[in-house]
């Protein structure tokens, strides 16, 4: 699974990967991301969604419902 992960995660795009990671490994906020980036906070909040959004379906594409996985 972890490796799937790490593969969807090649798929999205840069803006979404840096903000992907800055928030789900390196644990911003997403102000702290909006003032590092200086950009809106409502763009990170976007962009977030869609990324969490994109790799979820890619991982569920690869492997199947991952729902109980994540609990």
């Amino acid at each position: 699974l972890y490796a799937v992960f790490l593969e969807c995660m090649k798929h999205l795009n840069p803006k979404q990967y840096e903000i992907y990671i800055m928030k789900t490994f390196k644990t911003f906020s997403e102000k702290e991301i909006s003032e590092i980036l200086n950009v809106k906070e409502g763009t990170i909040k976007s962009n977030f969604y869609r990324a969490r959004e994109n790799v979820r379906n890619c991982v569920e594409h690869n492997y199947g419902d991952i729902s109980d996985a994540l609990r």
